[in-house]
């Protein structure tokens, strides 16, 4: 379904000229008045916010996710009485990072939710089931989204380690659509794949995934096995719902009338398709709107019409700028293992994270030097006592192994950081 043909479908040089344009042009103006980092960082680049926006857009800096951070006091004060909701990232970088909106805020990224909904073709008569482990609010606000296509009956279904138990409800629910992250999916396959072919007289038939890359063969044995379409929902905290994949399922197609995309040191692949970092420009966002705004993931993007009818580009995500992995959705940087390793060690040393699979859950091997193994059991408190990490592991989703290595191991070679040897 193309809810919103006037933008999905419009020529993109009408596109850039009538809509695109007009809204960056308004942003510039807005951030420059309201907000000190704006001002400062227009001023630093010598631009006049009532340039021409393209120019101005090309000027301008990248922005980071350390400068995210300096726009929260902007942010706050701009929100004033009219502030909605503040959702925070999972903080594996640091200092968690805070983002409020306001209720325009809510009801313009509502509206692109649920174009991207309207994409995967759900419709009213759908059974949609959110399937997770941990806190429920973002499918508090997709459900929402789903309620404006008519969508009624919804449904949070959390579950433990312990798959065959918890999963049983399934079946009785009986779900056309399932929404979940593809590693939880790929930890419970086993049970739900045996639960499906026991009870033939299902409806399941679409599968959604999000926060994380879906492996391709995966993807494929969902697809044979369970007789579904399977369909990514693309976006982050700091943005928002970025877009989603249509029925054609050749990319993920970005609504760039809402979010601009910019790529850093652009590789072009052929006539339509470029390559490189992807930064974002959030046009609709009035309380705390990002400017070229790095995400961390590296994508083609292809400027050529889809087949469906949408002229909107498309992306493939295929890589990340950081040394981070993804833990049933959420995410964790090589950075907040480390700190927590050396804690309570003078100096901080070297280390390598690999990542299995073993007994259906996620396995952390952390390879270290043999020279601190005396703090073995000081190292694994730390571990436990990690804020992102403490939930998982008290829950029995991951598995923590340390394996010491002689000292010589991290000299004279240069070796990855993190080591992913997980299929899904």
């Amino acid at each position: 379904m193309i809810l919103d043909p006037s933008c999905e479908c419009a020529n993109q040089k009408n596109l850039l000229d009538d809509i695109i344009k007009p809204r960056l042009s308004s942003l510039f103006i807005r951030v420059y008045d309201f907000f000190t980092y704006y001002r400062w960082q227009f001023d630093r680049a010598n631009v006049d916010p009532c340039m021409e926006p393209m120019d101005i857009l090309e000027k301008l800096p990248f922005m980071t996710k350390s400068d995210y951070i300096m726009l929260e006091s902007d942010a706050f004060l701009k929100a004033d009485r009219h502030l909605f909701c503040v959702e925070t990232t999972s903080g594996t970088t640091g200092r968690p990072k805070r983002r409020f909106q306001s209720i325009n805020d809510e009801i313009n990224e509502m509206r692109l939710a649920t174009r991207v909904f309207a994409g995967f073709d759900i419709s009213k008569d759908d059974v949609v089931l959110f399937m997770d482990v941990g806190n429920p609010s973002i499918y508090i606000w997709f459900a929402k989204a789903l309620e404006s296509l008519g969508v009624k009956n919804t449904i949070y279904y959390g579950i433990q380690s312990d798959f065959d138990r918890s999963l049983k409800g399934i079946i009785r629910l009986d779900p056309t659509v399932i929404v979940t992250v593809p590693s939880l999916l790929a930890r419970s396959y086993e049970t739900i794949s045996r639960m499906y072919s026991e009870n033939k007289e299902t409806n399941l038939r679409k599968i959604v995934y999000f926060g994380e890359k879906i492996n391709n063969s995966f993807r494929k044995r969902l697809e044979d096995e369970l007789k579904v379409e399977i369909f990514s929902h693309y976006g982050g905290t700091e943005v928002s719902t970025i877009g989603g994949e249509c029925t054609q399922h050749n990319g993920i197609h970005i609504y760039n009338d809402v979010n601009y995309p910019s790529l850093i040191e652009p590789k072009k692949i052929d006539e339509t398709i470029y390559e490189g970092e992807i930064a974002w420009t959030t046009t609709q966002i009035d309380v705390q709107p990002v400017i070229k705004y790095r995400i961390g993931d590296v994508v083609q993007i292809d400027y050529s019409a889809c087949p469906c009818g949408r002229t909107s580009p498309r992306i493939k995500v295929i890589g990340r700028t950081d040394d981070s992995f993804s833990i049933l959705g959420e995410k964790f940087y090589y950075d907040t293992i480390l700190n927590a390793v050396y804690s309570d060690i003078n100096e901080t040393g070297f280390m390598q994270i690999i990542l299995s699979t073993e007994q259906k859950k996620d396995k952390l091997t952390i390879i270290l030097p043999e020279k601190i193994k005396s703090k073995e059991k000081e190292i694994l408190s730390a571990l436990y006592q990690t804020s992102e990490l403490e939930y998982f592991l008290s829950e029995d989703f991951i598995l923590i192994e340390l394996r010491f290595v002689t000292n010589d191991f991290f000299s004279n070679r240069k070796i990855p950081s993190i080591i992913d040897k997980r299929i899904y």
